[in-house]
């Protein structure tokens, strides 16, 4: 999956040095026709921001010193985000990488965007599984088997089963365990616009 993104420094203006520096991406977004087949997911990028921007605010290093982006306005933030400020580049850069692959080798990449996801679940599902080769029968549709799985995948269901509610996981050497419940938050399509203000809408 294409999606998050994590930017450590002590000042937006050290986030822009380092990116100048050197940028690290998944192989498909080098152009080098690596990596695995699977799966890459789009989306809006204003909704990945904002759940990066409260994922970062759960993550601390062991020695005390939190995401650059924890110390900076919503707004300032988001600037940079925009401007492409991260560790691993650009989300767009990222995202266009896996696009174009999809393009030309479909069969190896299949392209989703999760505003689909969310809006035509059983339609996305079923392609996911004819795209890894275990395509339902109808038989299995018959029984209902797309809305077990989707039921069993679902938000609601991961997010309150116990282990990630109180499990934790260790997510770098140097970074305190984080609680496994940092890692669902809503979910939801559009909740920038609780966050961002509208004129920000269109960058």
């Amino acid at each position: 999956m294409v999606r998050m993104l994590e930017c450590r420094s002590e000042r937006g203006e050290e986030l822009r040095a380092e990116r100048e520096v050197g940028e690290l991406r998944w192989p498909w977004a080098q152009g080098d026709g690596g990596g695995d087949d699977g799966s890459a997911e789009w989306r809006d990028p204003k909704d990945v921001f904002v759940s990066l921007w409260h994922f970062l605010h759960k993550v601390r290093s062991k020695d005390g010193e939190i995401s650059a982006m924890k110390e900076l306005h919503l707004e300032d933030a988001f600037e940079l985000f925009c401007e492409g400020v991260s560790t691993f580049g650009p989300y767009w850069d990222h995202v266009l990488g896996y696009w174009i692959a999809s393009l030309e080798s479909p069969e190896r990449i299949l392209f989703l965007k999760y505003e689909d996801l969310k809006n035509d679940t059983v339609y996305w599902v079923k392609e996911i599984a004819q795209f890894m080769g275990y395509a339902f029968s109808m038989e299995e549709e018959d029984k209902g088997v797309v809305h077990n799985i989707i039921n069993l995948c679902s938000f609601e269901n991961l997010s309150s089963l116990d282990v990630n509610k109180s499990g934790i996981v260790q997510v770098g050497a140097n970074l305190l365990p984080l609680k496994n419940n940092a890692y669902f938050r809503k979910g939801e399509v559009g909740d920038w616009k609780n966050h961002l203000i509208a004129t920000r809408s269109n960058n």
